[in-house]
């Protein structure tokens, strides 16, 4: 949810004080976005055989798993 969060507030601030939030606005976007996959594969189980979703949510959690540790460093 931190990357929900930090989506609105780089919107509602317009980028912060000299624009610098829109560089990272589109990571935010991206991985927003590939939330929704895993969430449909959560409520729904009879989609666990869908190949295309278990590759999203593949390509979705090395991405996300890749800016949380580049943020924590």
């Amino acid at each position: 949810m931190y990357f929900f969060w930090a989506t609105v507030t780089i919107i509602i601030t317009e980028g912060g004080a000299m624009g610098f939030g829109y560089l990272f606005l589109p990571i935010t976007l991206s991985i927003n976005l590939l939330t929704i996959p895993a969430i449909m594969k959560i409520k729904t189980p009879e989609n666990s055989y869908s190949c295309i979703i278990n590759w999203v949510n593949g390509i979705g959690l090395i991405w996300t798993l890749f800016w949380v540790t580049f943020m924590i460093m």
